[in-house]
């Protein structure tokens, strides 16, 4: 009885149905260019990596925390739909201006907040100021939610 190990309590199988399948490839992804930005970003700026310290913390909490602003990001988009459904479409964003405009305000919020928490982590982590805001900065850039300017209107 030691032995049993009760997997479907801690992830009902059913919970696939919620999940698409895809998210099982951008999640790994995700993390894959996490930790390559940084990476590059600490050795072009002549700071030692180190793995453990640095994947086993800094690229984890990155990761994590970019999902949380991009679903803050999300929700955003999701806010604005509901308030003018008539103007704005989650088709075809480049069809009106102010589509455009809320799109664009919520990937800044995003990157904003990808930048602010990476800076946050890397006076944790003791970094320089001139290397916590060169992570920040990368962050921010390269790993805002781009995605959300493909219009969904071109995959259905």
């Amino acid at each position: 009885m030691k032995d049993m190990r009760l997997y479907n309590v801690i992830f009902p199988l059913w919970m696939i149905i919620f999940f698409p399948p895809v998210l099982f490839f951008v999640l790994p992804a995700n993390l894959l260019i996490d930790g390559l930005v940084i990476y590059l970003t600490l050795k072009l700026s002549g700071v030692p990596v180190h793995f453990n310290r640095t994947f086993g913390g800094l690229v984890l909490r990155a990761w994590v925390f970019g999902f949380f602003a991009d679903i803050v990001g999300g929700l955003f988009l999701l806010i604005m739909l509901f308030v003018d459904p008539e103007r704005l479409s989650e088709y075809t964003i480049w069809n009106s201006p102010l589509t455009i405009f809320m799109y664009t305000i919520a990937v800044l919020i995003a990157g904003l907040m990808i930048y602010r928490f990476n800076v946050y982590l890397g006076r944790k982590y003791g970094y320089t100021e001139k290397v916590v805001k060169r992570l920040g900065i990368a962050m921010g850039v390269v790993t805002v939610p781009w995605v959300f300017f493909v219009p969904t209107s071109w995959f259905y």
